[in-house]
C-alpha cells in the first residue's frame, strides 16, 4: 500500500465532517467511494477506531440524528492531522514517480509501505534522485551534540517501522550514509553530481534493502 492509498481515507472521512454538521454512515461510505476508498463495513469501523486511538481525532456518534459528528478539538491538532495527510499525499505522488523510474533502469528506489517520519523531506529527495543532484543535508544529533551538516548524493528511499530513511553517497569521504529523515533539519541543492557513479551500487542497494536500524546517522 502507498503513503497515498494509505492516508486517503483518514482525509477523506474527516474533511467530510469538517465540512458538514455531521453525517451518517451510508453518506461516509459514498464520500470514500467517491474519493476512491471502497470500504466494508468493518474497515469502516477499524478507520473510526484508528482515527480516534492512533491520530487523536474524536468522533462522536449521535444516535438521535443517526450522525457521526467531529468533535471539537484545539486548532493546531487538526491542523497537524491535515499537514500529516498532506505529506503523505505528496510522498505517493512523488514515491509512484520514483517506483516507475525505477523500472525504467537501475533500482534507486526500495517500495514502502505507509510512513511517517521524514516524510515532509520525501519530494526534494526524490528530485535529487531523479536528478543526479547533491545535496546539503543538515542532520539533527543526539543531545549534547552539534548539528552535523553533509555533502551528498541521494541514491534511494525506504520505509522503516515508522521511519523513513535515505541511502546517500558522500564523495567527500567516499562512503555510504544512511540517514534516519526524521532527524533531517534542512536540505538545500548545491550542484548537479550526474558525473558521480558511487562505487559497488548494486551491493549498497542489496545491504539497504536488509539493513537494520542500527547505525544510521
Amino acid at each position: 500500500m502507498s503513503p497515498r492509498d494509505y492516508i486517503l481515507p483518514y482525509y477523506t472521512l474527516v474533511h467530510h465532517l469538517q465540512q458538514s454538521m455531521g453525517a451518517n454512515r451510508e453518506e461516509l461510505m459514498v464520500a470514500l467511494q467517491a474519493a476512491g476508498a471502497d470500504l466494508s463495513l468493518r474497515s469502516f469501523q477499524r478507520l473510526l477506531e484508528s482515527l480516534r486511538a492512533d491520530l487523536g481525532i474524536q468522533i462522536s456518534y449521535d444516535a438521535g440524528s443517526n450522525k457521526y459528528v467531529l468533535d471539537e478539538m484545539p486548532g493546531v491538532q487538526l491542523g497537524n492531522f491535515f499537514r500529516y495527510c498532506k505529506w503523505m499525499l505528496e510522498a505517493g505522488f512523488v514515491l509512484d514517480r520514483l517506483k516507475t523510474r525505477a523500472d525504467e533502469s537501475s533500482a534507486v528506489f526500495i517500495s514502502p509501505a505507509d510512513g511517517t517520519a521524514g516524510a515532509e523531506w520525501l519530494q526534494v529527495l526524490a528530485k535529487g534522485i531523479e536528478t543526479g543532484h547533491l545535496l546539503k543535508i543538515t542532520v539533527q544529533q543526539n543531545k549534547g551534540e552539534d548539528n552535523k551538516s553533509y555533502t551528498l548524493l541521494p541514491v534511494a528511499i525506504k520505509k522503516e517501522e515508522e521511519e523513513w530513511i535515505l541511502l546517500a553517497w558522500q564523495p567527500k569521504k567516499e562512503k555510504w550514509r544512511q540517514i534516519t529523515m526524521g532527524r533531517i533539519l534542512e536540505l538545500q541543492e548545491k550542484a548537479p553530481g550526474t558525473d558521480l557513479i558511487p562505487p559497488q551500487l548494486k551491493e549498497a542497494l542489496r545491504l539497504f534493502r536488509s539493513s537494520e536500524k542500527s547505525g544510521k546517522k
